[in-house]
């Protein structure tokens, strides 16, 4: 089953204002400035090389059960997606 043709042109409306007029938006909250973590280690498996702490101090709005949501322009919605 496919998705309408009224989410569809949502999505697209969501891409244009994000990545073409550089507004942001719910898609910019994965771009972030980039930042060197002073905890990875060289020669092995460890931490990710940035920490994202701008991002770990997220304030909200969770659902019922602590889950950060985000507005998607006026749909609040999990960071799961749609």
């Amino acid at each position: 089953m496919g998705k309408s043709k009224s989410s569809r042109l949502a999505y697209y409306k969501r891409i244009f204002l994000a990545y073409l007029i550089n507004k942001k938006s719910h898609l910019t909250f994965w771009h972030g400035k980039p930042e060197i973590n002073d905890n990875v280690p060289i020669n092995a498996i460890g931490e990710y090389y940035m920490p994202f702490l701008y991002k770990a101090h997220y304030q909200g709005p969770f659902d019922k059960e602590g889950i950060p949501m985000l507005d998607y322009k006026g749909r609040v919605s999990k960071l799961t997606g749609w």
